[in-house]
């Protein structure tokens, strides 16, 4: 907003108290920025040095190219992706480099390699900048991992674009990452950022359609696709997109408005309404009740991060009965919440609608 007024001569139009406070959240933002370019360029120094390829992710770019200020785009961490197989290497060179492993992800680094999409997250000690290093780029399960999509990896880090000297995903890999990341992988509790860094992204660089909708045919991602624009289009009026896929069973009117209200759902619930559309759609009893064991018996490292524990170890159990206590407390405390269920069918329908003929169901 202080952009924004700025920008048009505004400033006696808003009370000065309020102009004000934005001006010194921009400031703190930009400073925040000036800290994240200092950590990114450490990260490309001691890769490059290492001869180690890598790509940075997401809002290291955005924030730098297609914002009208970086202080613009809210920065959490900074994201990299590295070959699988380095990534154990990388992990240790950036300790040795003052970068810190987080002591709330207890995640045994071997656990994270084969299981999770990214290794425990790091702070920078100087700055306070988390890091996580990736070794794929999204949650959904692997359909065709040698094919041409974002899942291969080697393919992606291959045809990577430099600016500024540091390497970026492309800007068609970086628009299918970021709608499928919002869409698959957290069904839209992420927040609305992804529609402006979406709208943003096809008006400040060149992406390949072709390329775009040939690697989301092959994910099973297309309907996901089409949702996501449709919104950037209709916030951000961003419709450069719609000549590539002309005749395609865009979402309705209905849909759009649930996944828009869907992106707007409190954080602190969002995973009871997650849980809430599992158990939904899982098919019979059977697929409910793994569900549920699943939920209820969570891994050590789960309850070794919920007692502050700096890792997990068999003695881990022993905070079961609190961590069962906690649960059980936040799920009475939002059943009793009138809102979640219309959030939860939400949930269910935008499933639904970007599941819809695929092969592979399980995100349903």
């Amino acid at each position: 907003m202080h952009q924004r007024i700025r920008s048009r001569g505004l400033q006696d139009s808003v009370p000065a108290e309020i102009v004000a406070d934005w001006a010194s959240s921009f400031r703190r933002a930009s400073m925040r920025y000036l800290a994240f370019r200092r950590v990114l360029s450490k990260l490309d120094r001691l890769l490059n040095e290492a001869s180690i390829p890598y790509a940075a992710l997401k809002g290291a770019w955005l924030a730098q190219y297609t914002y009208t200020t970086p202080a613009e785009r809210p920065l959490r961490d900074i994201d990299i992706l590295v070959m699988p197989e380095a990534a154990s290497t990388v992990y240790m060179m950036l300790e040795n480099a003052g970068f810190a492993r987080l002591e709330q992800y207890s995640m045994p680094l071997g656990d994270a390699l084969e299981k999770a999409k990214h290794l425990p997250t790091m702070r920078c000690t100087e700055t306070g900048i988390a890091l996580e290093v990736h070794t794929r780029l999204i949650d959904t399960p692997r359909r065709q991992p040698d094919a041409d999509t974002i899942e291969n990896v080697p393919m992606i880090l291959a045809r990577r674009e430099f600016r500024g000297g540091v390497p970026y995903l492309s800007s068609t890999d970086t628009m299918l990452h970021l709608i499928v990341h919002a869409a698959y992988d957290h069904q839209l509790n992420n927040g609305p950022l992804t529609f402006s860094d979406v709208a943003l992204l096809m008006q400040t660089a060149p992406i390949d359609w072709a390329k775009f909708w040939t690697m989301a045919k092959v994910g099973e991602w297309e309907r996901g696709c089409l949702l996501i624009l449709e919104l950037a289009s209709y916030y951000h009026n961003s419709n450069s997109w719609r000549a590539s896929i002309a005749g395609a069973a865009c979402p309705s009117t209905e849909q759009i408005e649930a996944a828009a209200l869907l992106s707007l759902q409190d954080f602190t619930e969002r995973g009871l309404i997650a849980v809430g559309a599992e158990i939904a759609v899982a098919p019979g009893w059977t697929g409910k009740t793994l569900i549920f064991f699943r939920r209820a018996f969570p891994p050590l490292h789960i309850l070794a991060n919920f007692s502050g524990e700096n890792s997990a170890s068999r003695w881990s159990v022993l905070n079961y009965p609190r961590w069962l206590l906690h649960q059980a407390k936040r799920v009475r405390g939002g059943k009793s919440n009138l809102k979640l269920a219309p959030e939860v069918e939400r949930a269910i329908s935008v499933r639904d609608w970007i599941y819809e003929g695929n092969s592979n169901d399980k995100g349903r």
